[in-house]
């Protein structure tokens, strides 16, 4: 559920920004929804984790529709302000938002004892190089026939501007292997069998696993430098003298 990598404390901090920024995003949501969001089917009395919910749009927009009145969500956020921002404007009598820090998705057992019947991630868990231990740490929260539905990237522009920014002899050796920049399954046309794979060892029991095309769609690079640290891989690791230059 945490970046794999420092970023900046304001971007990270800065709901408004955020939420600009996340805004561009929520159209691909939208299709994996469409395409895949039958398998939610939340009932009555159901309970659903929201991983990394941040401000609470993703939330509010595609999981709140879908919440039977006694049904509940959860979403856990790792920065306190997003926290406050999102319980502000996107709660709701059967919608909240809990402070968590990275390491504490098992405190979650102690806090929800009966557990999850559906555990969600949109575009999260990409960034976590450990992810197949939170992959562990999640499947004991979910309930027996739970539901666990992730989305994560497979290929995106940025990545591809990535490789190009590689190859420059002047931000070349800046970029060069940096500790984030590409998602843990870009460019790897074995994706889904890999995962597939981590998904049994973390004890799940996957029944759905699908590569759908589909591609962020950002006008110009410069859409990119007014991303925040949390959502460009580029802004984190490359110096501003070198960002001039990419702009």
């Amino acid at each position: 559920m945490a970046p794999a990598a420092a970023a900046s404390p304001s971007a990270l901090s800065d709901p408004n920004l955020f939420l600009s920024a996340s805004s561009k995003v929520m159209g691909d949501v939208a299709v994996v929804m469409d395409e895949f969001g039958l398998h939610l089917k939340i009932r009555p009395h159901d309970r659903v984790l929201f991983l990394n919910s941040r401000v609470g749009n993703y939330a509010k927009s595609f999981i709140a529709p879908l919440l039977p009145t006694e049904a509940e969500m959860i979403g856990v956020e790792m920065n306190p302000t997003m926290v406050d921002y999102a319980r502000k404007n996107f709660g709701g009598p059967n919608i909240g938002y809990i402070h968590l820090a990275p390491d504490s998705l098992g405190d979650l057992k102690e806090m929800y004892p009966s557990g999850f019947s559906h555990i969600v991630s949109f575009l999260s868990l990409q960034w976590i190089r450990e992810y197949k231990t939170v992959l562990g740490q999640l499947q004991p929260l979910l309930r027996e026939g739970g539901v666990l539905f992730c989305s994560l990237f497979e290929n995106a522009p940025q990545f591809d501007i990535f490789e190009s920014l590689r190859s420059d002899p002047v931000i070349g050796p800046v970029v060069k292997n940096p500790p984030v920049a590409m998602g843990i399954f870009v460019g790897k046309s074995d994706s889904v069998k890999i995962f597939t794979n981590d998904l049994k060892e973390a004890g799940f029991k996957p029944e759905v696993v699908q590569s759908l095309l589909r591609l962020l769609l950002f006008p110009t690079i410069n859409s990119l430098d007014r991303f925040p640290r949390a959502m460009n891989p580029f802004q984190g690791f490359v110096p501003e003298n070198v960002n001039e230059k990419i702009r």
